[in-house]
């Protein structure tokens, strides 16, 4: 049997699996590497391959070096911090190429039902896996932006402030496992909202919509309405420290990010968040221009949909 002792040719930035070997040296004939790029490769195609052949040492690839490139992903598609709580794309399978479940679909249970509390004691149902970082206090929706997990479909997401954003899967053993996200190559917060309600944005506006200065969060005293915000961390989209003072929503506020001016519970405004005007980008990752929120939907069901069209499918008004 021929091997394979060299290296094999490398797609920059795009995601690899091994098929017939284990990634180590010598590959056996036959060994095959696999090229993903969630952007979509510059040749159009989304998978490439080079396979370990029967001529002694010598890669066959799909693909000729130089001339085929992955793009990097840009926001939303990337997490712009380490948790990355605040990413909010579309992948939806975990770093070992599982499915992820619907988040409304609560395959475990609530949070609540993810460990029990009796006289003092926590008590947990399971030894593994069940994410008993939901916090106990708040319900399940909350952990979500927009308060809505629904609109989260079965992407990756971090609603629960883990290391970096995660999923459920089917494996009841297992329960859940880490998404491969990528880090942004610009990690500057974005100064608009990409949802009406915003809860994603994390941009450093710190003033309402007629100029006053917000105050901070922690500073704020026990609300009727939303609880004490030291209780509700999950909800925001950064992290929250004691001078935090930016507009956020995590109350899921229909208008967008607001804040606080004042001391009492009452004396809130909403802030000027501007929508996102983000080109959507090709099979080749190449931008172009399109539809941009609130005139298209960003979920299969659209039910954030906010634009003005206003007539059926079908030309009718």
């Amino acid at each position: 049997m021929e091997f394979c002792l060299t290296e094999y040719p490398m797609l920059e930035n795009a995601k690899v699996s091994y098929q017939k070997w284990d990634g180590g040296y010598p590959a056996p004939t036959g060994a095959k590497v696999v090229f993903t790029c969630y952007e979509g490769f510059t040749d159009g195609k989304s998978e490439h391959q080079a396979t370990c052949s029967s001529i002694p040492d010598h890669w066959c690839t799909s693909f000729r070096s130089g001339d085929v490139k992955c793009s990097k992903p840009v926001y939303p598609e990337c997490r712009k911090t380490e948790r990355g709580k605040e990413y909010v794309g579309k992948r939806n399978e975990t770093v070992t190429g599982k499915e992820c479940l619907r988040w409304d679909s609560k395959p475990y249970g609530k949070p609540n039902d993810f460990e029990s509390h009796f006289e003092g004691k926590t008590l947990y149902s399971k030894p593994y896996g069940k994410p008993n970082d939901f916090v106990a206090t708040l319900l399940y929706e909350e952990h979500f932006f927009n308060e809505d997990s629904g609109s989260h479909e079965n992407y990756c997401r971090n609603p629960t402030l883990k290391e970096r954003p995660w999923c459920f899967i089917s494996d009841s053993k297992i329960e859940w496992e880490f998404c491969d996200i990528p880090l942004c190559d610009d990690q500057v917060p974005l100064e608009c909202k990409l949802t009406q309600k915003g809860g994603e944005y994390m941009g450093t506006k710190n003033r309402t919509i007629l100029g006053i200065k917000c105050k901070p969060w922690l500073k704020m005293p026990l609300s009727s309405q939303y609880r004490k915000w030291s209780q509700r961390i999950p909800a925001f989209s950064d992290e929250v420290q004691e001078g935090h003072n930016y507009c956020r929503n995590p109350g899921g506020r229909p208008a967008g990010p607001w804040c606080y001016y004042g001391t009492l519970e009452h004396e809130w405004q909403y802030c000027d968040v501007p929508f996102c005007s983000l080109p959507k980008r090709g099979p080749s990752g190449i931008q172009k221009i399109g539809a941009v929120y609130p005139n298209c939907r960003m979920t299969k069901m659209g039910k954030e949909y906010m634009g003005n069209v206003k007539t059926s499918e079908t030309g009718k008004p």
